[in-house]
């Protein structure tokens, strides 16, 4: 899937590329198509106002070399204009690469090699799709080998391994946030909410990759990303997250139980 991932994007680099180079070589056509019309033009008045001078001493002549060169600056602003119209098509283009080199470089990192089920799991590693039961359902089985449970919200029905939510607190729904802690380097990792009042807090950091949406906004998120929650505005790479076994999808499963603590 990685691979699939980073051919596309690099597909995707080249052809930005290839237009970058097409942009470069018209922004050097149409200097030079300015530059070469500029000099027509400064040429030409001066070989008329050359051929005017001797007449100027009358006011013919004088209102000739006038009216010529009026006829002179209104051409040499017209190429001006024309050139800065151009100019102003190939800096829209421009910025238009611009923004998809961008989202070229929001790509997801490669997903390390450690196996799903992993009892150490830490943020970066791929993490299960959360079970989702309906308000009110109850909780995937608890196996004694199974993975520790916890329902996000009361009575939410959503639940999601206790294992892959290091730093997780749990407050009363509506309660302030634990207060932001920092790592090894001084950089603050604020804690965030999943989902309005649910009372259940982790680090910023346990969702590296991610993209963090107000809840419940309209606003759609960019293309391969899916929400981890419903109405969480947590946003992940629709590749960093695997089926959940036991999901009611998966096939039969042993009778449902109350995760502890719920």
């Amino acid at each position: 899937m990685a691979g699939g991932t980073y051919t596309r994007a690099q597909t995707g680099v080249a052809g930005l590329d290839a237009a970058s180079g097409e942009a470069a070589a018209e922004a050097s056509a149409i200097g030079a198509q300015g530059f070469s019309g500029s000099g027509v033009i400064r040429d030409q008045a001066r070989a008329q106002a050359a051929a005017i001078a001797p007449m100027t001493n009358s006011a013919a002549g004088m209102r000739l070399m006038v009216s010529t060169m009026d006829a002179h600056v209104a051409a040499m602003q017209q190429q001006v204009s024309t050139t800065s119209a151009q100019n102003q098509g190939l800096a829209t283009r421009l910025r238009q690469v611009a923004a998809s080199y961008r989202t070229q470089s929001d790509l997801p990192d490669s997903p390390p090699a450690v196996p799903l089920d992993s009892q150490t799991w830490k943020p970066g590693d791929k993490r299960h799709q959360p079970y989702i039961a309906g308000p009110g359902g109850l909780g995937p089985p608890n196996p004694g080998d199974g993975p520790p449970w916890m329902e996000i919200g009361p009575g939410s029905g959503n639940f999601v391994r206790s294992d892959e939510l290091p730093g997780v607190q749990v407050l009363a729904p509506g309660a302030l946030g634990p207060a932001t802690v920092f790592d090894g380097h001084g950089n603050p990792d604020p804690y965030i909410q999943l989902g309005p009042n649910t009372g259940v807090w982790v680090p910023k950091s346990d969702f590296p990759g991610a993209i963090f949406m107000p809840p419940g906004s309209q606003e759609l998120p960019p293309y391969g990303y899916d929400e981890y929650l419903p109405h969480s505005g947590i946003f992940v790479w629709h590749g960093d997250l695997v089926p959940e076994p036991y999901n009611p999808s998966g096939g039969a499963l042993p009778a449902p139980t109350h995760p502890a603590g719920r």
